[in-house]
Protein backbone atom coordinates (compact mmCIF):
# COMPACT_ATOMS: atom_id res chain seq x y z
CA UNK A 1 0.00 0.00 0.00
CA UNK A 2 2.78 2.27 0.81
CA UNK A 3 4.50 1.65 -2.63
CA UNK A 4 0.99 2.54 -4.79
CA UNK A 5 1.13 5.85 -2.25
CA UNK A 6 4.22 7.08 -3.28
CA UNK A 7 3.70 5.96 -7.09
CA UNK A 8 0.47 7.80 -7.03
CA UNK A 9 2.56 10.56 -5.62
CA UNK A 10 4.94 10.45 -8.30
CA UNK A 11 2.58 10.35 -10.64
CA UNK A 12 1.03 13.19 -9.40
CA UNK A 13 3.82 15.16 -9.27
CA UNK A 14 5.17 14.49 -12.77
CA UNK A 15 1.69 15.25 -14.53
CA UNK A 16 1.59 18.98 -12.57
CA UNK A 17 5.26 19.44 -13.82
CA UNK A 18 3.78 18.46 -17.43
CA UNK A 19 0.80 20.67 -17.07
CA UNK A 20 2.96 23.53 -15.84
CA UNK A 21 5.10 22.82 -19.04
CA UNK A 22 1.76 23.11 -21.42
CA UNK A 23 0.70 26.27 -19.32
CA UNK A 24 4.13 27.67 -19.77
CA UNK A 25 4.41 26.56 -23.86
CA UNK A 26 0.66 27.91 -24.54
CA UNK A 27 1.71 31.52 -23.16
CA UNK A 28 4.81 31.12 -25.20
CA UNK A 29 2.73 30.33 -28.28
CA UNK A 30 0.42 33.47 -27.19
CA UNK A 31 2.76 35.70 -26.93
CA UNK A 32 4.61 35.29 -30.16
CA UNK A 33 1.28 35.27 -32.18
CA UNK A 34 -0.05 38.57 -30.33
CA UNK A 35 4.07 39.98 -31.15
CA UNK A 36 3.15 38.45 -34.60
CA UNK A 37 -0.02 40.87 -34.85
CA UNK A 38 1.37 43.68 -33.46
CA UNK A 39 4.12 43.34 -36.37
CA UNK A 40 1.11 42.97 -39.12
CA UNK A 41 -0.25 45.99 -37.78
CA UNK A 42 2.23 48.59 -37.31
CA UNK A 43 3.62 46.56 -40.62
CA UNK A 44 -0.01 48.02 -42.23
CA UNK A 45 0.64 51.43 -40.98
CA UNK A 46 3.48 51.84 -42.19
CA UNK A 47 5.47 52.24 -38.93
CA UNK A 48 9.00 50.99 -38.37
CA UNK A 49 8.76 47.57 -37.03
CA UNK A 50 12.49 46.83 -35.98
CA UNK A 51 12.08 46.76 -32.40
CA UNK A 52 9.39 43.66 -32.90
CA UNK A 53 11.40 42.10 -35.49
CA UNK A 54 14.16 41.58 -32.88
CA UNK A 55 11.87 40.85 -30.22
CA UNK A 56 10.57 38.22 -32.40
CA UNK A 57 14.16 37.32 -33.09
CA UNK A 58 14.94 36.60 -29.26
CA UNK A 59 11.03 34.35 -29.29
CA UNK A 60 12.01 32.17 -31.96
CA UNK A 61 13.84 28.71 -31.45
CA UNK A 62 13.55 27.41 -35.05
CA UNK A 63 16.36 27.91 -37.20
CA UNK A 64 14.40 27.14 -40.34
CA UNK A 65 12.10 30.49 -39.34
CA UNK A 66 15.34 32.48 -39.25
CA UNK A 67 15.04 32.50 -42.98
CA UNK A 68 11.26 34.08 -43.24
CA UNK A 69 12.70 36.60 -40.58
CA UNK A 70 16.12 37.90 -42.56
CA UNK A 71 13.26 37.98 -45.51
CA UNK A 72 11.23 40.47 -43.09
CA UNK A 73 14.41 42.55 -41.98
CA UNK A 74 15.18 42.85 -45.70
CA UNK A 75 11.37 43.74 -46.45
CA UNK A 76 10.71 46.38 -43.33
CA UNK A 77 14.25 48.26 -44.64
CA UNK A 78 12.34 48.78 -48.04
CA UNK A 79 9.89 51.08 -45.98
CA UNK A 80 6.33 50.13 -46.93
CA UNK A 81 3.77 53.12 -47.28
CA UNK A 82 1.29 51.96 -45.00
CA UNK A 83 -2.26 50.54 -46.32
CA UNK A 84 -3.99 53.92 -46.42
CA UNK A 85 -1.56 55.57 -48.79
CA UNK A 86 -1.80 52.11 -50.82
CA UNK A 87 -4.76 52.68 -51.66
CA UNK A 88 -4.84 56.31 -51.97
CA UNK A 89 -1.69 55.91 -54.48
CA UNK A 90 -4.06 53.48 -56.56
CA UNK A 91 -7.44 56.18 -56.78
CA UNK A 92 -4.63 58.72 -58.00
CA UNK A 93 -3.24 56.55 -60.58
CA UNK A 94 -6.46 54.97 -61.23
CA UNK A 95 -8.10 58.13 -62.23
CA UNK A 96 -5.01 59.35 -64.61
CA UNK A 97 -5.13 56.03 -65.98
CA UNK A 98 -8.67 56.03 -67.07
CA UNK A 99 -8.53 59.65 -67.97
CA UNK A 100 -5.87 58.69 -70.98
CA UNK A 101 -7.51 55.35 -71.65
CA UNK A 102 -11.05 57.47 -72.84
CA UNK A 103 -8.64 59.94 -74.36
CA UNK A 104 -7.06 57.48 -76.33
CA UNK A 105 -10.67 55.80 -76.99
CA UNK A 106 -12.33 58.95 -77.91
CA UNK A 107 -9.92 60.81 -79.88
CA UNK A 108 -12.07 63.93 -80.65
CA UNK A 109 -11.01 67.36 -79.46
CA UNK A 110 -14.27 67.98 -77.11
CA UNK A 111 -13.53 65.21 -75.08
CA UNK A 112 -10.20 66.24 -74.20
CA UNK A 113 -11.66 69.41 -73.44
CA UNK A 114 -14.05 68.32 -71.27
CA UNK A 115 -11.77 65.76 -69.76
CA UNK A 116 -9.99 68.15 -67.87
CA UNK A 117 -12.88 69.15 -66.04
CA UNK A 118 -14.07 65.48 -64.70
CA UNK A 119 -12.21 63.05 -63.51
CA UNK A 120 -13.85 58.74 -64.37
CA UNK A 121 -13.74 55.63 -61.82
CA UNK A 122 -15.77 53.06 -61.63
CA UNK A 123 -19.11 53.40 -59.30
CA UNK A 124 -19.46 50.00 -57.28
CA UNK A 125 -22.97 49.41 -57.76
CA UNK A 126 -23.08 49.24 -61.39
CA UNK A 127 -22.93 46.43 -63.44
CA UNK A 128 -19.89 47.04 -66.04
CA UNK A 129 -19.87 46.62 -69.85
CA UNK A 130 -16.13 47.39 -70.03
CA UNK A 131 -13.71 45.08 -68.61
CA UNK A 132 -11.13 47.94 -67.96
CA UNK A 133 -13.58 49.49 -65.41
CA UNK A 134 -15.14 46.24 -64.15
CA UNK A 135 -11.66 45.23 -63.02
CA UNK A 136 -10.54 48.38 -61.19
CA UNK A 137 -13.86 48.27 -59.86
CA UNK A 138 -13.17 44.78 -57.88
CA UNK A 139 -9.54 45.58 -57.08
CA UNK A 140 -10.85 48.66 -55.12
CA UNK A 141 -13.21 46.23 -53.36
CA UNK A 142 -10.31 44.07 -52.72
CA UNK A 143 -8.40 46.89 -51.33
CA UNK A 144 -10.95 47.97 -48.96
CA UNK A 145 -11.06 44.25 -47.49
CA UNK A 146 -7.17 44.73 -47.27
CA UNK A 147 -7.04 41.46 -49.98
CA UNK A 148 -3.97 43.52 -51.72
CA UNK A 149 -2.71 39.98 -53.05
CA UNK A 150 -6.05 39.91 -55.30
CA UNK A 151 -5.94 43.31 -56.00
CA UNK A 152 -2.53 42.77 -57.49
CA UNK A 153 -3.63 39.79 -59.42
CA UNK A 154 -6.40 42.13 -61.33
CA UNK A 155 -4.42 45.02 -61.87
CA UNK A 156 -2.01 42.82 -63.77
CA UNK A 157 -4.66 41.58 -65.87
CA UNK A 158 -5.51 45.45 -67.37
CA UNK A 159 -3.45 46.57 -70.26
CA UNK A 160 -0.28 48.53 -69.92
CA UNK A 161 -0.73 48.45 -66.04
CA UNK A 162 2.60 47.92 -65.15
CA UNK A 163 3.71 51.37 -67.06
CA UNK A 164 0.83 53.42 -65.11
CA UNK A 165 0.80 51.19 -61.73
CA UNK A 166 4.82 49.94 -61.58
CA UNK A 167 5.60 52.02 -57.63
CA UNK A 168 2.12 50.53 -56.99
CA UNK A 169 2.56 47.32 -58.05
CA UNK A 170 6.12 47.47 -56.18
CA UNK A 171 4.81 48.54 -52.57
CA UNK A 172 2.18 45.74 -53.27
CA UNK A 173 4.45 42.62 -54.02
CA UNK A 174 6.75 43.94 -50.84
CA UNK A 175 3.38 43.95 -48.45
CA UNK A 176 2.64 40.06 -50.15
CA UNK A 177 5.84 39.22 -49.81
CA UNK A 178 6.47 40.49 -46.24
CA UNK A 179 2.69 39.02 -45.07
CA UNK A 180 3.76 35.09 -46.74
CA UNK A 181 7.16 35.41 -44.87
CA UNK A 182 4.72 36.74 -41.68
CA UNK A 183 2.42 34.03 -42.35
CA UNK A 184 5.11 31.02 -42.73
CA UNK A 185 6.60 31.97 -39.45
CA UNK A 186 3.59 32.14 -37.55
CA UNK A 187 1.93 29.06 -38.85
CA UNK A 188 5.50 27.06 -38.60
Amino acid sequence: LNKEIINLRNEIKYSNNNFKNIQDLQKSNDTLKNLINLIRLKYENGSDITKELLLLQEQMYDELKNVYLEKLYVLSNKKFIGIQKLQDEFEISMKEYLKEYYTKKNNNFFYKYLSRFYSIEPNNNSVFKNETLKYFSVIKDKLREKDVKSSLEYLLIIENSKNHFSRWIEEASNYIDFNDNLNLINSS
